[in-house]
């Protein structure tokens, strides 16, 4: 499936990454452009996309403000000052990606950069055209990804102090850089900025190069400096491997292998030895003895070993194309389209890219817990809606490490994350969402928790519900209307920013609660929860049909446009990046209430395809549930007939081949359990069953060395609609499955049919009902 994956889809639309990483690796090696505002992947397009470097951290797929681009590589030809009279940049030509390697040549100086990785080092390789004078290459310690412009957020009545003031771009604060020999670097970025917080955050690096550099240079900012160290913002190093002057009758190659590390140089050193070093290298610096503050390369000079050598570029880039050959086992397909296959593989290496695994006591050095951390959930309020859910099924280990270290984070820091980047909690979009995976989790036996695990989780859960958070804006809820007497029952608009998406995601997380409780037979403790999560229709108006904002005194705010947009800022008013009728449809825990409220389940179908045929459904995060809505009226036909013109209007093999931003796998999951023909319930034990686009697809159990094997000889653009399935040979009439059904191992059998079929019809997936 390797072959299938173009690393290019949705670089520009979705903001994805095309340069290398590992799955969940801490490297992620790309190009970064110029643009009047720099995406978050640093890969912009517009009137100018020139590429300004290549830097060793990236994000993929977010919205926001831009984070990370630190350790920037551009070479350069010609004087060694050029750098310093005019910015380096070049156009690309012969773009080439696969997993774990990239390649492009840079004009018009006909530069050919390559890039490969493994989980902690980048390693470059650059060739330096005959007959051209100078070869060089510019380390830029102060690499950092930026917006431009930033707009100040308004402030609203409500809201407290230094809450909301200002989305943060990215800048170098400090750092150092040192020659430690003609072939060896190391040095420190101190940077800050980015979308969720504004703490700094520090990037060690250790580098070496194939040839000794003929001339060594330092500089900060713009300014050289003497001797073979730079201290502060904007560290920079020249090396120079041909002079000016040099005779220039054959092309240039110079390799270098970077070890990057969050905690420390010595962890940088470290990676190298371990991961690019020859069989013969010894490291001589263990990755857990060292501080995060050790700051000063002099004394990290012995972890490069005279007698080291390194593993040349052409080995690195087959052992990371025979990782990621390993990783796409996970799923398999067959059938289908080229375009089909394509997005498939693709939207894959999209969903295991993050968050970065920092190991065991290892890159996370704030404390050590004998726990696996991760850094860069970004956020689990996106990847709550399909993508936890699909690495439950192929990796539940992984899942369970992710829920493990969300624990870990919340013993050590007092709430449970829905957001960790780089250290710090990110920006809450909607209370913790995590609270849905916990309670999912314990539905569907995810091994690796254990009941312990899980009531650890409910008191984090149940202080999320209870105690009003010092910094809702990042971690807990608001509830500042608990605060009145009496407290009111619903979130109103004294919250002054999306307090009804807020209130319709609170409700959820209760619910979640409540179901986990009771699954611990915690009986008083769920009831309460389930009383809190029936609130939600404290904001249903019957006269709109949809949820609305209300004011504390219990009135309805007049006037009121369900379909008003308001997204200058994007954060006000009432409901989080869509509008009130489009989130409507977000009560997970009440269905069967939603479509009472509308009149049934015909009245139902009738409010979805309005909603589908005047333009309201978008493919974002909090939407993509509601094309399998009809399932919940009893129409798993029109589910099929909806998911498949989503699919092929929402999806291409382009690079604007996405509609919106990738958020940490949610569109990529979209896509892949949706051409399986299975989507999920996020927080609950269910898949809604549809009509898969491949005519065969094999998905591996974890380490229980099973596997889910789905049939559908039939499988093509014409047959979108389900007949009849069978699971493990045994009829199935219902339009859903339970985890447990598959969680051991299964074969799902479908014959499909080109026309509407009564397979389903009338039956609707349980839930638990609160009105």
């Amino acid at each position: 499936m390797r072959t299938w994956v173009d690393p290019f889809i949705g670089i520009y639309s979705g903001q994805c990454l095309c340069g290398p990483y590992l799955p969940y690796s801490l490297v992620r090696l790309g190009p970064d452009t110029i643009v009047g505002r720099q995406s978050t992947n640093g890969y912009g397009y517009g009137v100018d996309g020139r590429i300004a470097r290549f830097s060793h951290t990236h994000v993929s797929g977010t919205g926001g403000p831009s984070r990370y681009g630190n350790v920037g590589f551009t070479p350069f030809i010609g004087p060694v000052d050029a750098w310093r009279s005019s910015p380096l940049a070049y156009h690309p030509q012969d773009e080439y990606a696969e997993p774990g390697y990239y390649a492009v040549s840079l004009q018009p100086e006909a530069i050919r950069a390559e890039l490969t990785v493994t989980p902690h080092v980048g390693v470059h390789r650059y060739t330096f055209p005959a007959g051209t004078g100078g070869a060089h290459l510019l380390i830029d310690a102060g690499a950092v990804i930026q917006w431009e412009e930033m707009a100040p957020i308004p402030v609203l009545p409500g809201d407290k102090p230094g809450e909301w003031t200002q989305e943060y771009t990215g800048a170098s604060v400090g750092g150092s850089i040192e020659w430690l020999s003609p072939t060896d670097l190391v040095g420190r970025a101190d940077c800050q900025g980015g979308w969720g917080h504004n703490y700094p955050y520090s990037v060690f690096f250790a580098l070496h190069f194939d040839q000794p550099a003929r001339a060594q240079q330092c500089a900060v900012g713009m300014d050289r400096v003497s001797g073979p160290i730079a201290v502060g913002p904007q560290s920079k190093a020249i090396a120079t491997f041909r002079l000016p002057d040099d005779p220039a009758e054959q092309p240039l190659c110079v390799q270098a292998w970077v070890g990057i590390s969050y905690a420390s140089l010595a962890h940088a050193c470290a990676s190298l030895a371990r991961e690019v070093g020859s069989d013969h290298a010894q490291a001589t610096t263990s990755p857990r003895q060292s501080s995060r503050h050790e700051s000063t390369a002099s004394a990290q000079a012995e972890s490069f070993s005279p007698t080291l050598s390194f593993l040349p570029f052409d080995h690195v880039r087959t052992a990371a194309a025979a990782t990621w050959d390993q990783a796409l086992t996970a799923i398999t397909v067959k059938g289908g389209s080229v375009e089909q296959r394509t997005l498939f593989a693709t939207l894959f290496t999209r969903l295991v890219c993050m968050p970065t695994d920092l190991g065991i006591d290892d890159e996370h050095s704030l404390w050590h817990s004998g726990t696996r951390q991760f850094t860069d959930f970004y956020c689990f309020w996106d990847s709550v809606r399909n993508a936890n859910q699909l690495i439950s099924l192929f990796d539940p280990e992984r899942e369970a490490a992710f829920l493990l270290a969300a624990l870990d984070i919340a013993e050590h820091r007092g709430w449970l994350p829905d957001a960790w980047i780089a250290g710090h909690y990110g920006v809450s979009q909607g209370g913790s969402t995590i609270d849905i995976l916990f309670c999912e989790a314990a539905l569907k036996g995810l091994p690796g928790l254990t009941r312990q695990d899980y009531q650890r989780a409910l008191a984090f859960m149940r202080k999320n519900a209870l105690v009003p958070s010092p910094d809702p804006v990042h971690f807990g809820r608001d509830l500042r209307d608990q605060d009145r007497e009496p407290p009111l029952a619903y979130i109103s608009t004294d919250v002054p920013r999306f307090s009804a998406s807020k209130h319709l995601e609170y409700c959820y997380q209760d619910w979640c609660a409540g179901t986990l409780a009771a699954w611990l037979g915690e009986s008083e403790v769920a009831e309460a929860a389930y009383a809190r999560a029936s609130n939600v229709w404290k904001l249903w108006r019957d006269d709109l049909r949809c949820f609305a904002p209300r004011q504390p005194d219990g009135s309805w705010l007049t006037p009121f446009d369900p379909d008003q947009v308001k997204q200058q800022p994007r954060l006000v008013p009432y409901f989080y990046e869509a509008t009130g009728r489009q989130w409507s449809f977000q009560v997970f825990h009440d269905f069967a209430g939603l479509v009472r409220r509308h009149g049934g389940p015909e009245a139902f179908v009738e409010v979805l395809d309005a909603f589908f045929a005047q333009g309201h459904y978008i493919q974002k995060e909090t939407l993509l549930h509601i094309p399998y809505l009809y399932h919940y009226a009893g129409r798993p036909d029109k589910s099929a007939e909806r998911v498949r013109a989503l699919l092929a209007r929402a999806y291409h093999a382009t690079r604007n081949g996405l509609s919106d931003d990738e958020d940490m796998g949610c569109q990529s999951g979209w896509y892949l359990w949706s051409t399986m023909g299975l989507y999920p319930v996020m927080g609950q034990d269910l898949y809604l069953i549809t009509a898969p686009t491949f005519t065969e697809i094999q998905i591996k159990l974890g380490n229980s060395g099973k596997h889910l094997l789905i049939q559908a000889p039939e499988a093509g653009p014409a047959y979108g609609y389900v007949a009849e399935v069978r699971l493990n040979g045994v009829p199935l009439q219902r339009s859903w499955l339970h985890h447990a059904e598959i969680a051991q191992g299964a074969t799902l059998t479908f014959t499909l049919s080109p026309s509407p079929t009564s397979w389903g019809y009338g039956m609707t997936p349980p839930i638990l009902p609160l009105s």
